[in-house]
């Protein structure tokens, strides 16, 4: 057991936080494919999307629908609730971008792939909106 310092007294709300950023983390760091390289993925979906072949769209889809239920099992602290419905529903959103991505690929629709690109872009906005909320909260926190 950890013991405190007279210079670091308890605090309850810092705890919460912390425990609730490594839940988070670790869910993430469990993201299949996504988690090491991100160009690598997309060469493999591209790779075996023009065979036919759907397997790393299938794998991807599964860490996702894993890391998904995984969050939705998080009880966040009140101080990261907002992080959390935000960061439940880009996750959501992501896994709903990659179905259609899918879709569009193995049935050769290009021009659904155009849109998708701009929800893509939407979506990346919107993490790095998520990523400041999270320093601001770990801060407020006395994490950082």
């Amino acid at each position: 057991m950890e013991r405190l310092s007279a210079a670091e007294p308890a605090n309850p709300q810092r705890d919460a936080v912390s425990s609730y950023f490594a839940q988070v983390d670790a869910i993430g760091a469990g993201g299949g494919l996504s988690a090491d390289d991100p160009e690598q993925l997309a060469m493999a979906i591209l790779s075996q999307a023009t065979t036919g072949d759907a397997t790393a769209f299938d794998q991807l889809a599964n860490a996702q629908e894993s890391s998904l239920a995984a969050l939705r099992r998080v009880q966040p602290p009140a101080a990261a609730q907002e992080h959390h419905r935000r960061s439940v529903a880009l996750l959501e959103q992501s896994t709903r971008l990659l179905a259609r991505l899918k879709e569009g690929l193995l049935n050769g629709n290009i021009a659904a792939l155009g849109e998708l690109s701009a929800q893509a872009e939407q979506m990346k906005s919107q993490a790095e909106g998520l990523d400041r909320l999270a320093a601001e909260i770990r801060q407020r926190a006395g994490l950082d």
